[in-house]
């Protein structure tokens, strides 16, 4: 899930949002689970408008990590 969530984070700093979304949802399908994952998918929803489905990825990473918006 690791290379997904990279790919996600190059398109989206190239503003490609739709295709950063396919990028984290792959990640969001596998098994692993990790703050950065989280924060990704967060910063791929607000790029959608989705501002309920951003704060829900915000909170999961957080709650791995409370550092995780210091360290990203």
């Amino acid at each position: 899930s690791g290379s997904y969530v990279a790919l996600a984070k190059v398109l989206l700093s190239l503003g490609r949002i739709a295709e950063a979304a396919e990028a984290i949802d792959k990640a969001l399908a596998m098994p692993v689970r990790s703050a950065a994952l989280f924060w990704t998918a967060a910063r791929v929803k607000r790029a959608q408008a989705d501002a309920a489905e951003a704060t829900s990825f915000e909170a999961k990473a957080r709650a791995l990590n409370p550092r995780i918006a210091t360290t990203e």
